[in-house]
Order: structure tokens, then C-alpha cells, then sequence
């Protein structure tokens, strides 16, 4: 019977998407085969003429896995059958159209060569030179990635154990990761490699790097494969184009949201990438960003493709979250690349300075304009707008100020950003606001970093942007500031930023007063209580989370409401085009103007210039008749409020929160 649901619900679904076992799709379907037993008959008669095989014969010879012994089991098992499926009916469908004698695939260039031609490259740019004299760093980079290739080759992941890699921020962790990846695939035997990260903006930058690194064998090696890229850069490229639609390569960079929504959604386009993940690698960048309220269904879906379909995970972080503490992993096997307790003196860049005393933006301007280079990270962007204009209001003594958030569009913040960073390098006065776009993947190096109170894990983040590359003669300073009139989002960022608040503010400070040593940021040993306190307030015995009600339905094979359930982007935020008048060509106006009409249909250009010129508005600005936007025919929304040089997007705060 079990193996009936799995094959019944993986055909049923394969078109427009598995449906709920106890749904009314499924139960018609089930009915009417009960009804209508030969139904199939001239069907199967069909296929075995022109296939020249036995359909019943074959199907009877099938072996039904007997380790599939839960729902859970049995529903990633109908997943992975669906996933298949699906893919060889896109690919025959395509190869019939295409007048292809065989279905498209990927021949590639084996494991084993990228393994070595990486490991070749990266030798040749940073292994230390016979008798020079590199960096403390240099040599702390050499011996992580020395080390994670070792334990990559070495050590299999027997019972499905999952490896960490607690690398410091700036000690070449995406180097090291790669490089475990790539031992690891070739000494057992593994198809492919996929690397996770959680934001856009560092799957571009990690997909160059790892370009870099296999220059000889040419760019079709790294598919980067994320939302922004699917309908334009991809199309440019036969092969990225079709690898992207079922991952048919051996070295991928994605994004956390691409891979889980094949876990988790029911659809054909996401779930035909899900077999290919099967006997694979797959590293889990930042993987502390990880939606707390899903970890319970997160984690017993990694726990099963590594039980059961050899994936082998590397979760990489600076502050790795205590997983193991969560039912789901209690009894997981793990292996660390490296301690997770110890942090090389080498790697210890910075000094933190908390503060329980509330302070004025009027305060924490005259500090900040003190300064000859300086970040500022904040955790709105009502945040960010209000401290740039007080900065520039009380004045900076010629010290220029900008400012860093999504409601800047695309070619607006990377202007910006690439100017800070030619001030950096040349030693130049700057200082840059921002939210918290900025913590992670972003390589920009200063002096000193204010960060408005928050999560403890986004605090460490931004220390990673302070004597990023340790060239400071002493310690870079991070500033840890709570603003008297400053927001926080709600949800689990609030409550984890009053765990924060608990055990960083409020118990250093008392522990100073008696004498006892005081949570320190960034120790592991604080870091690891930080996680368990949050998992504690947030999973407590009355708490039914966004993840358990997932599990529910899972084990109910209720494939459409647990695909409608996983939602790891909340919708706060509406994409606009900008038309600020930047764009001297004339080609933007053009453009708009063709877009007022439904008939116009984009093309790889249009959207390549609309993605530059877009913008992130809270949701609730362009509800209804919203005199900030126009909606134009065609699809797009134009942003037609005001826009400020600096700060983007003008509007007041009356929708809430935006965090970005």
C-alpha cells in the first residue's frame, strides 16, 4: 500500500503538483481507479509496444526500500519519485521538440579533476612562498583549507553524520568549504557539490571565486543559479540555461531559499531539482541565518537525505547555531573540521564595546561624526534614513556620509558601495550608514563598527566588516549602541535581540559588579548559550511552531499545505522601478512608456535594466490606490514618490518596519 501512495501521488502530481493524500484530487483519482480497475490496460498495452518492454513485469520486480518505515520517510521517498518523474518528462518532452535523438544531460568534467584542478589553483595563488614571511592570516587561511580538504578525504559520513566548519569571519571559509566539498565528493564517490548562501549579493560573489578558481576548464563548471539570474544572465547561456532548471552540473552556487523550496514545495519546476541532490555535497553557508521558527522541519529534512540518500552537509559559520540541542539532531553524528571551542588569536580582530546606557541618534551622530571612518549598521531602514539625515544635519567637518539600504535601487547602492571602497583603500575619511544588508558577504574593511543592539549572531556578523583584514597595529572596535527612539522588527528578530539584551547588556553588567566573568560576543562558549537560551524561549512546552505544524503535515502526506506552510520570505516587501532621471540615454523613459501597454513583452535587456533600477517598498505603500506607485500595464511598479539622492525611497513609517 505504501508503495502505491508514493508511485499514485508522484503521477497524479506531475503536471501541476503533488497533492494532499486526503485531498479531494487524490481521492477522486483513487476512486475512480477503484471503479475502473482495466482502465489502464490499453495504456500499459501501449507503452509496452513501443518500448518493447513489460510495464507490470517491471513495476513487480521493483524492491520497495525497507528502511521507509514512518510517514516522514515515506513522504520524502514520494518526493524524491515525483522529482524524477518530473525531470524526465521535461527533459524527453524537450528532447522531442528540440528534434534530439536522446534527452539533454550534462557530460561535465568528473569530481576528481575539479578536486584537483582547484586544489592546483589555489595552491598556486596562496600557499605560503619557500622561505618568505606571510601573514598571520595568510597561514591561518592555508591551515583551514589544509585541514578541511584532509578531513574531506578522510573521513566518510558514516550514519549520516554532518560536518561543521566553524571558520572566523576573514579565515577563507569559502575557500575551505570548497575545498572539503571537493575531497570529500572524490574520495566517496560523489556526483556533485552545491553550495548554499543565504542572500543574492554573496551567490554572485562566491560563483566568481569559485570561476576563478577553475579558469583552465572554462565558466561551464559553476552554475549560479538564483532568482535574479534565472530569466536573464542564464538565458544568455544555452547551458546555464537548461542546467538551471534540474541542476544537471557538478559544481553549484544557490541560494538557502532555491534549495529548501525544492525540499519543501510540491510544484514540478521546484521539486525536479530535488533527485539531483541525491549522493551529493552541499554546503549550508551562514548557515545561523536559518529561519528559527522552521529549524524543526529544516533539520528532520537534512536528517533524512543524509540518513537515507547520501547527502553528506557542511554547515559553515562563524557562530554555529546549537542544532544539536533540538530533538530533531540529539542523536546526529557530527564531525567539526575543525574545534568549534577555540578561536586562533590571529582571528580575534576585534574588541567589543557594549552599552546598557540609552543614547539619543543626536548622541550617536557627534560620536560617529568624530570619527575619520566609520560603519554604522542599524536595524531599519527608518533607522538608517533618520541617523544619515541627523549625521549630515549636525555636520561632519567635510567627512562625507552615505548611506546603504534597499530602498536605494540596485545600480544606486552599488555606486555607493563601490565609492566607500575606493575611500577605504585610499585612505580616505567615510562614513557609511546602513542596515543590515551589509553584515554578511560584503568584503568592506573598518576601522571601527556601531551596531544598534540585536540579535547576538548579527552583532558578530557585522564585526565582520572591523579589521576585516587584520591590518590595524591594535584591535578594531565594535560599538554595540541601543538608540533611545530606535526600532526593531518583531517576530524572532525582537525576541532574539531581548536574549541578546539578557545575557550581553543586562547579566555582563551584573556580573561585572560581582566580579564574575561577564558573556563575551563572539566566544563560542557565549555564543552556544546564546542559541540554546533562544531555542528555549522559542521552542518551550506550550510553543507549536511554523516548523512542528510542517512535520504535521508531512507525516499526513499533505504535500500542498506544507508547500503553502514553508514560506521563508515574508511578504513585507514590494519590488519598484526607480526613475530618478540618472539615466542620461533616454533608453529608461523609452522603455516605461512601452510598458504602459500590456502587450509589451520583456526582453533579456529590459529586464537586465529594470533589475538595475529596482527597489524594495514595504508592501503596504502600494496597496489599493496608492498615490506613491503606478501600476503598469505590462507588470512592473513604478515608484513615482520621492526619491532622495542619498537615502532612496521617501515615505513616513506609518506601515511599520522595514528591515532592510
Amino acid at each position: 500500500m505504501a508503495a502505491a501512495k508514493a508511485m499514485a501521488l508522484a503521477n497524479w502530481g506531475h503536471h501541476g503538483g503533488i497533492p494532499d493524500w486526503g485531498g479531494s484530487d487524490a481521492a477522486e483519482a483513487l476512486g475512480f481507479m477503484q471503479d475502473n480497475p482495466t482502465y489502464l490496460d490499453d495504456l500499459v498495452a501501449l507503452v509496452d509496444d513501443e518500448t518493447s518492454t513489460n510495464l507490470r513485469e517491471l513495476a513487480s520486480s521493483v524492491e520497495f526500500p525497507g528502511w521507509i518505515t514512518s510517514p516522514a520517510q515515506l513522504e520524502m521517498f514520494t518526493r524524491m519519485c515525483h522529482s524524477a518523474l518530473v525531470d524526465a518528462d521535461f527533459l524527453d518532452t524537450e528532447a522531442h521538440f528540440r528534434m534530439l535523438s536522446t534527452p539533454r544531460q550534462t557530460s561535465g568534467f568528473g569530481i576528481e579533476r575539479l578536486r584537483a584542478t582547484f586544489e592546483a589553483t589555489y595552491e598556486q595563488r596562496y600557499s605560503p612562498p619557500p622561505g618568505g614571511a606571510p601573514t598571520d592570516l595568510g597561514r591561518l587561511r592555508w591551515h583551514y583549507f589544509n585541514e578541511a580538504r584532509r578531513v574531506g578525504g578522510s573521513t566518510p559520513a558514516v550514519g549520516g553524520a554532518i560536518f561543521r566548519l566553524p571558520a572566523p569571519t576573514g579565515s577563507g571559509k569559502t575557500m575551505a568549504a570548497a575545498a572539503f566539498a571537493l575531497a570529500h565528493a572524490a574520495r566517496f564517490g560523489k556526483r556533485r557539490v552545491v553550495v548554499a548562501v543565504p542572500y543574492t549579493s554573496i551567490t554572485t560573489q562566491n560563483a566568481q571565486e569559485y570561476r576563478h578558481m577553475f579558469h583552465e576548464l572554462g565558466d561551464e563548471v559553476v552554475l549560479e543559479h538564483h532568482s535574479n539570474i534565472v530569466d536573464d544572465e542564464v538565458a544568455d547561456d544555452e547551458w546555464r540555461r537548461f542546467a538551471a532548471a534540474n541542476w544537471d552540473a557538478e559544481f553549484i552556487v544557490t541560494t538557502t531559499v532555491q534549495l529548501l523550496e525544492s525540499l519543501f514545495s510540491n510544484r514540478p519546476s521546484a521539486t525536479r531539482k530535488l533527485h539531483r541532490l541525491v549522493n551529493s555535497v552541499v554546503v549550508i553557508d551562514e548557515v545561523q541565518s536559518l529561519p528559527i521558527d522552521l529549524l524543526p522541519a529544516i533539520l528532520r529534512m537534512l536528517k533524512e537525505l543524509s540518513a537515507h540518500y547520501g547527502v553528506t552537509f557542511l554547515l559553515a559559520s562563524a557562530t554555529q547555531p546549537a542544532f544539536w540541542s533540538l530533538d530533531e539532531w540529539r542523536n546526529v553524528p557530527m564531525v567539526d573540521l575543525m574545534p568549534v571551542s577555540d578561536v586562533p588569536v590571529v582571528a580575534r580582530r576585534v574588541d567589543y564595546d557594549v552599552r546598557s546606557t540609552q543614547q539619543s541618534w543626536d548622541e550617536i551622530a557627534a560620536e560617529v561624526g568624530s570619527q575619520e571612518q566609520a560603519l554604522v549598521i542599524v536595524n531599519t531602514t527608518g533607522d538608517a534614513q533618520r541617523l544619515h539625515d541627523t549625521l549630515t544635519a549636525a555636520g561632519t567637518s567635510g567627512r562625507p556620509v552615505r548611506h546603504l539600504s534597499t530602498r536605494m535601487y540596485n545600480a544606486h547602492r552599488a555606486a555607493v558601495l563601490d565609492e566607500v571602497k575606493s575611500l577605504l583603500a585610499e585612505g580616505q575619511p567615510v562614513l557609511l550608514v546602513s542596515t543590515q544588508l551589509i553584515e554578511a558577504g560584503v568584503d568592506i574593511d573598518f576601522p571601527v563598527v556601531y551596531r544598534a543592539l540585536a540579535p547576538a549572531d548579527s552583532i558578530v556578523q557585522s564585526a565582520g566588516r572591523c579589521n576585516r583584514e587584520g591590518r590595524l597595529a591594535q584591535l578594531g572596535r565594535v560599538v554595540v549602541f541601543h538608540p533611545t527612539d530606535g526600532h526593531t522588527p518583531g517576530g524572532r528578530y525582537a525576541s532574539a535581540t531581548e536574549v541578546t539584551r539578557s545575557m550581553f547588556v543586562d547579566w555582563a553588567e551584573r556580573a561585572g559588579v560581582r566580579g564574575e566573568r561577564p558573556a563575551k560576543l563572539g566566544d563560542p562558549h557565549w555564543m552556544e548559550e546564546y542559541y540554546l537560551r533562544l531555542y528555549r524561549d522559542r521552542y518551550g512546552a506550550a510553543a507549536r511552531t511554523t516548523g512542528v505544524e510542517i512535520n504535521g503535515y508531512r507525516d499526513d502526506l499533505a504535500f500542498v499545505r506544507t508547500c503553502e506552510r514553508f514560506q521563508l520570505i515574508d511578504d513585507v516587501s514590494v519590488s519598484v522601478v526607480v526613475n530618478d532621471g540618472a539615466d542620461s540615454s533616454g533608453r529608461l523613459d523609452s522603455l516605461l512608456d512601452e510598458l504602459r501597454s500590456p502587450a509589451h513583452l520583456l526582453s533579456r535587456s529590459d529586464r537586465r535594466l529594470l533589475s538595475s533600477v529596482a527597489a524594495s517598498a514595504p508592501a503596504w505603500s502600494v496597496h489599493g490606490q496608492s498615490a506613491l506607485v503606478e501600476k503598469l500595464a505590462a507588470g512592473p511598479i513604478l515608484w513615482t514618490g520621492g526619491y532622495h539622492p542619498h537615502v532612496g525611497l521617501l515615505l513616513t513609517e506609518e506601515g511599520g518596519v522595514t528591515v532592510w
